[in-house]
């Protein structure tokens, strides 16, 4: 099979999805959507996530498939960090990865930058 690697795994290039974070970052309290649903019988894989902080305090990343967190990591600010996962993280059949920050109300401008890939299985 002719493909590319996604962190360990050889995948065919259309089988890969990428995300980046807006451009303001996604700021505490909010949520966004990694990857949408891949469809019916098929399921969403996080190989690879890249995140920093900008702003005060301090804030938890959150993966979710629908209402199950499947990787909760706790960030700082001026602590870029970079990891490529051994075994994917999947998303549940037919459902989004999403991503939430959780933190304390009224961190005013903390924003964080997240960048993700995977594949669809």
């Amino acid at each position: 099979m002719s493909g590319i690697n996604v962190g360990p795994f050889p995948i065919r290039p259309a089988a890969t999805w990428f995300y980046a974070a807006p451009v303001a970052g996604v700021a505490v309290l909010e949520s966004a959507t990694l990857v949408p649903a891949a469809g019916p019988g098929r399921r969403r894989m996080l190989t690879a996530l890249q995140f920093s902080m900008t702003g005060d305090g301090s804030a938890t990343i959150v993966i979710k498939t629908g209402s199950t967190v499947l990787l909760r990591i706790p960030i700082l600010i001026g602590f870029p960090v970079s990891m490529t996962l051994p075994q994917p993280l999947q998303s549940a059949e037919d459902e989004a990865l999403t991503l939430e920050v959780d933190g304390q109300e009224g961190m005013g401008s903390t924003a964080v930058f997240v960048n993700a890939q995977g594949y669809t299985a």
